[in-house]
């Protein structure tokens, strides 16, 4: 592909990326045969990570690594949707809480935070000390709520096992912990954005930090 028909593509792929994802997410949540089609979501969990890899080679990141992080990332997401919508069909049952999809969907968490640390790395391998302390404070903030709100009624839900209490758990603190880089580093997303535009519609759908929770909450 030459260097100008490249650049072209650089300008027009993300927007029908973006205008693909919001149809078929309208599709999804609206349009009769389509409405809560497990393949579907599907297809648009798994299109994101394809996303990230099309703006990885249009844009060259000089932080390959933080981006193939958020591929892994959104690939686990996928990956648990994918066993979540396809179990009831395979066999005939519900989903057991927690399950496979379950532990899949926790492991998104370490995926994305590392590839966020490694573009605050970027930004300033010495550290910041003064924003880390900003993070703090919104982090401690966000868990607070998240404890009063999120954590705490889970705790005391009856009828839970202790491995049931223990999942959900986790869910609201690594959502938590997972914005804190985002507040670290607010000048890294000029340079870092342009990868990730093309990945935008697909997540938006249905965000890692909250997919999980939806389930049997």
């Amino acid at each position: 592909m030459s260097r100008l028909g490249k650049m072209d593509l650089r300008k027009h792929v993300w927007i029908g990326y973006l205008a693909a994802g919001a149809l078929l997410t309208g599709a999804y949540l609206w349009f009769p045969p389509l409405k809560g089609n497990g393949p579907l979501i599907n297809l648009l969990g798994l299109s994101s990570s394809i996303a990230i890899a099309v703006g990885i080679y249009l844009h060259r990141p000089r932080a390959k690594a933080a981006w193939f992080l958020f591929i892994v990332g959104q690939f686990l997401f996928f990956a648990g949707d994918l066993y979540t919508y396809s179990y009831p069909k395979v066999f005939g049952a519900d989903v057991e809480f927690p399950s496979l999809g379950d532990a899949i969907y926790l492991t998104v968490y370490p995926a994305l935070v590392a590839g966020l640390l490694i573009l605050v790395k970027r930004r300033n391998p010495r550290g910041d000390r003064a924003a880390v302390i900003d993070s703090l404070i919104l982090t401690v903030g966000i868990a607070l709520i998240s404890w009063v709100f999120l954590v705490a009624p889970n705790i005391h839900l009856s009828g839970l096992t202790l491995l049931e209490k223990g999942y959900r758990l986790p869910i609201p603190s690594a959502t938590s912990s997972s914005s804190r880089p985002r507040f670290v580093s607010p000048s890294i997303r000029e340079s870092a954005r342009r990868p990730f535009i093309s990945s935008s519609a697909a997540s938006s759908h249905s965000s890692p930090s909250t997919r999980p929770t939806r389930m049997r909450c």
